[in-house]
C-alpha cells in the first residue's frame, strides 16, 4: 500500500489515500491493483517463454494477464482524469511535475501517457515491495549481528 501511495504521488502528484480503512479491504482499488500487478508479473514470462498458443486463441493464462492489464489501465485512466480535474494555474517559476511534463509534450498522446502511468503503477508496486522486503531482511541481519557483538 505504501508503494501505491509513493507511485501515485511521484507520478501524478496526488495522494491516493492508500492507508485508509477502506483501502485495506480485500476489494479496494489498492488491493485489486496489487493483485493485478502480481498476476501480470507472474503471467508475463509464462506467456512469452512457453508455447505461444495465445497468439492463435485466448488461453486461460493470457485471459488472466489481459484482465489484470485492463484493470490497471482503468485505474490509470481514472487517476489521470482525477489529476486533470485538479489542475490549477501555477506561476512560471514553479517547475512542472512529471505528469505535467508528459501532458505538455506534443509528441505524446493520451494512450502514451496512460501507458506510462501503467508502467509506473506496475513497477512501483513490484519494486517498492521488493525493496521493503530486502530492507527488512538487512535490518534483522543487522540487529542479529549487533546483538551478538554486544553479548560477547
Amino acid at each position: 500500500m505504501f508503494s501505491f501511495s509513493v507511485t501515485g504521488y511521484s507520478m501524478l502528484d496526488i495522494r491516493l489515500d492508500s492507508f485508509s480503512y477502506h483501502e485495506h479491504q480485500k476489494h479496494s482499488r489498492t488491493s485489486r491493483l496489487i493483485k493485478a500487478a502480481y498476476v501480470t508479473n507472474s503471467c508475463i514470462l509464462k506467456t512469452d517463454n512457453g508455447p505461444q498458443l495465445w497468439r492463435k486463441f485466448e488461453t486461460p493464462l493470457y485471459r488472466k494477464l489481459r484482465k489484470s492489464q485492463e484493470y490497471m489501465e482503468d485505474v490509470a485512466i481514472d487517476l489521470l482524469s482525477l489529476k486533470m480535474s485538479l489542475f490549477k494555474e501555477r506561476d512560471k517559476y514553479t517547475p512542472l511535475t512529471l505528469l505535467e511534463t508528459y501532458l505538455s509534450s506534443p509528441e505524446l498522446d493520451f494512450k502514451d501517457i496512460i501507458g506510462v502511468i501503467c508502467d509506473f503503477l506496475l513497477a512501483g508496486i513490484d519494486t517498492v515491495s521488493v525493496i521493503i522486503y530486502h530492507l527488512e531482511v538487512w535490518e534483522v541481519f543487522g540487529l542479529a549481528r549487533f546483538t551478538r557483538q554486544n553479548c560477547v
